[in-house]
């Protein structure tokens, strides 16, 4: 399958959504330094729930059918 360029919304959606969670979370606190935010990522990234991602997952052949149908437009995922 060619892939096309920039298309965020055929990337598993957990990414984007944990992200876009992780940078609110981390508004609210006061880091030190580098090695303490790496520490609240890593700490947010693995208690992420195993039936969260996998419902994600599962939505991925459903989104390319989406940008199929679409002809490459937007899409609403």
């Amino acid at each position: 399958m060619v892939w096309p360029f920039q298309r965020a919304d055929l990337n598993p959606q957990l990414i984007e959504h944990h992200w876009n969670h992780l940078e609110q979370n981390l508004q609210a606190k006061k880091l030190r330094n580098r090695d303490e935010l790496f520490e609240i990522l890593r700490k947010k990234w693995e208690s992420i729930n195993l039936a969260t991602i996998q419902k994600l997952l599962e939505s991925t052949p459903r989104r390319m059918q989406a940008v199929i149908d679409s002809n490459g437009c937007a899409i609403k995922y």
